[in-house]
């Protein structure tokens, strides 16, 4: 509800309340109407349902996020719903690496988008493949090189969604950054920060 006074004029408005939970089946609603919201309510239905539920949450991510795929709707508003959707459905690394696994098994079978194209939560997958360099680099020094290049991807991807392509200047400016400290730092700065320019200017 919104009111406001002002020499002797005044303003209301009541907005309704809309409860997710109270929308009735919208993965029909999207099949039928094409609206990417409807897949964007029920990824919010699926978390609060199946919280404590890994497994449940995992499958019903999947279900999503493929039918979301199948919908007809151009590629770039596939990534950006499903960056939504994934996020909402956030998973254990365990779980978030299967979903990886699985989601590049359909690009062999149906010729999909790839998983490099799908963002995904990066902090664990990124671990992963410091993981894998730690083998012939030592564990330790892998998992940390994973883990500074996770937090990179975070800032980039964080700017990219807000203000559209950074530039080659400031995406040199997040890579040239080493300290998990400041990098930690960027993170906030880049969901924060009013412009890119301000951004850049903080680095």
């Amino acid at each position: 509800m919104y009111h406001s006074e002002l020499a002797g004029c005044i303003r209301h408005f009541e907005f309704p309340i809309f409860k997710v939970l109270d929308c009735a089946d919208p993965v029909g609603v999207f099949e039928r109407t094409g609206n990417p919201f409807a897949l964007v309510i029920a990824a919010h239905q699926a978390a609060l349902k199946t919280r404590g539920k890994p497994e449940l949450r995992y499958e019903e991510r999947f279900r999503l996020v493929h039918q979301l795929r199948r919908g007809g709707l151009d590629k770039q508003k596939v990534r950006d719903l499903a960056k939504v959707m994934i996020w909402l459905t956030r998973l254990p690394e365990e779980l978030e690496l299967r979903f990886v696994e699985e989601w590049d098994k359909l690009q062999g079978e149906e010729r999909v988008m790839t998983i490099d194209e799908l963002p995904w939560p990066w902090e664990a997958v990124m671990m992963e493949r410091g993981r894998k360099e730690g083998r012939s680099k030592g564990l330790k020094e892998g998992q940390a090189k994973g883990l500074l290049e996770a937090r990179r991807q975070a800032v980039l991807e964080a700017l990219e969604t807000r203000f559209g392509d950074v530039g080659e200047e400031v995406r040199e400016q997040v890579e040239d950054l080493t300290d998990e400290a400041r990098l930690r730092q960027a993170h906030r700065l880049a969901i924060t920060a009013p412009s890119l320019r301000k951004f850049s200017a903080a680095f």
